[in-house]
């Protein structure tokens, strides 16, 4: 079995000593310590040093730990590696233990009232300080002060007994939700909420996966939005082809959306049961994939429509088409976040203990009836122009 990875991010120099006897306190432990300075440190030859740390917190740590001096160190893009290193890791979501010289805060108060002031004979670069503040009260990390490396290594001994603690129960609630294949499918804020059963947890798990699932076509979307067409479907040279085209088109679109409102009206009741009755778990999140594919299916469509190759007096016409799937996808788009959000409010209202007004979540994916009126319009005068003999 692979040891914890444990990643000890600080300037190297100043707190030599403190990173070396972190080192040997973390194997004691049985641990594989990650630290810049030593020669199993995964690095790419061909990348520079910044690119290195902040993959190796990417790659390979499963907890950090920040130590700060009273050195910021050497910056890139005006950040030191340290800062960079702490933000991949809070981006990462893994657990962070952060430390900071006793000294360094008892001076932070006084470059809060005089931030332009000559710091130079106890910091190296008077950005330290705006590090040390964006960890203590901007993060929403708990901060720990420390005076020399003991100190670090009781504190963490106590608090990786409760990460482990915690570990362990998870572990078990896990195993009770008896759901190993859903949770090899689903996000972390799926699972937490599953973990979690608080009131309407089923529900709440439903839209969160909804959301997921449109999240996961997000480079699609931009195609999308940039009409980023890289291959023509086909080309078209006369009006009975076009007509023909378009009315296929059409009929898809249409389809599309039929599927999307059984989806959420058929379906999602289906799989979600009565209170008081477990609801089936993998039916509402194979629901949610389902709403999630055919969301996929409304922009490629509306892409396809945009690759096809036609006569300049057919360009007009096929970008009205393609454009009637514009309302379908912000619908589509909308509902999951809008519902999530309906959630947050009930839960907040839940906590207080007030009542809680009757959630309606309805969904009704359309098309746009103005765009549709336009798509017909343009039609006729594309008909006009065949029987004028303008275009055939």
């Amino acid at each position: 079995m692979d040891k914890i990875n444990i990643f000890v991010s600080s300037t190297c120099y100043d707190l030599a000593q403190i990173r070396a006897d972190l080192k040997c306190f973390i194997e004691n432990l049985g641990h594989n310590p990650i630290l810049s300075e030593e020669h199993d440190f995964p690095i790419d030859p061909n990348k520079e040093n910044i690119e290195n740390c902040i993959n190796a917190v990417k790659e390979k740590a499963d907890i950090f730990i920040l130590i700060i001096g009273n050195r910021y160190g050497c910056t890139d893009n005006g950040k030191s590696i340290t800062n960079i290193e702490f933000l991949t890791a809070v981006e990462k979501g893994i657990p962070i233990y952060t430390f900071t010289l006793k000294s360094m805060l008892s001076i932070l108060p006084v470059w809060n009232d005089n931030k332009n002031g000559n710091y130079s004979s106890i910091v190296d670069n008077p950005q330290i300080f705006q590090f040390i503040q964006d960890v203590r009260k901007n993060s929403g990390l708990w901060n720990f002060e420390f005076e020399k490396a003991q100190n670090i290594m009781e504190i963490l001994k106590v608090q990786l007994s409760y990460l482990f603690n915690s570990a362990l129960q998870i572990r078990q609630k896990f195993k009770m939700l008896n759901k190993d294949d859903l949770v090899n499918k689903i996000s972390n804020k799926s699972i937490h909420i599953l973990l979690e059963k608080k009131d309407l947890y089923e529900t709440n798990f439903f839209f969160q996966c909804l959301f997921d699932e449109v999240e996961k076509y997000k480079e699609l979307r931009n195609d999308y939005e940039y009409s980023i067409v890289t291959v023509s479907s086909h080309r078209i040279d006369n009006y009975n082809e076009y007509l023909s085209w378009a009315t296929i088109k059409f009929e898809q679109l249409s389809r599309i959306i039929e599927a999307l409102n059984t989806v959420f009206n058929k379906m999602f009741p289906y799989y979600y049961a009565e209170p008081g009755v477990a609801s089936d778990l993998d039916g509402l999140y194979y629901t949610a994939k389902t709403y999630g594919k055919l969301y996929a299916s409304l922009l490629e469509w509306s892409i396809d429509a945009l690759s096809l190759v036609v006569e300049d007096e057919y360009i007009k016409s096929r970008s009205i088409l393609a454009q009637l799937a514009d309302e379908a996808i912000l619908q589509t788009e909308e509902f999951p976040l809008k519902c999530l959000k309906q959630m947050e409010s009930v839960e907040k209202q839940l906590s207080k203990g007030e009542t809680v007004e009757v959630v309606e979540a309805k969904l009704t994916i359309s098309i746009n009836s103005k765009i549709s009126e336009q798509n017909t319009e343009e039609l006729s005068n594309l008909l006009e122009l065949v029987k004028r003999g303008i275009i055939q």
